[in-house]
């Protein structure tokens, strides 16, 4: 008795195929950002750098928990503005146009994040970057 070849691998065109790597790109971009302030915001030389001190001037240095809050919620912020947005716009303009805009979004974003890391590691910008750092990581969520 022969065994049928499974039929669902014969749909998979190569466009698919690059949607599927596109998309899973985009998860991994996801899980990452994630794992990165995760560990960004538990390093000590980050704490040493932009936190304060909250314990006393004797204690190390650590990022108040209103800091941590804000920095951590603000890319939800932006998933649900963007929700928003891309249905909007994709009822209204289209799958394909909406796709270009959120892709010009991002690129933003990404001007953004290289702009604040030159000026934060190159010491051009006299503070240390939050409020810019807070920006990207709204649009980039």
């Amino acid at each position: 008795m022969a065994v049928p070849t499974p039929t669902k691998l014969g749909h998979l065109t190569p466009r698919l195929l690059r949607i599927f790597i596109l998309a899973s790109i985009g998860a991994m971009n996801f899980g990452y950002d994630n794992n990165w302030w995760s560990g960004a915001i538990a390093s000590k030389e980050f704490n040493a750098d932009f936190g304060r001190y909250v314990d006393g001037p004797d204690q190390p240095k650590r990022l108040p928990s209103s800091w941590l809050s804000t920095a951590s919620g603000t890319p939800i912020a932006g998933w649900i503005v963007g929700c928003f947005v891309a249905s909007y716009l994709t009822s209204s303009l289209g799958r394909r146009k909406t796709i270009m805009i959120l892709c010009a979004v991002g690129l933003v974003g990404i001007i953004i994040a290289v702009h604040v890391c030159m000026a934060i590691h190159v010491k051009i910008c006299p503070r240390s970057g939050a409020e810019e750092s807070l920006i990207v990581r709204t649009v980039q969520g």
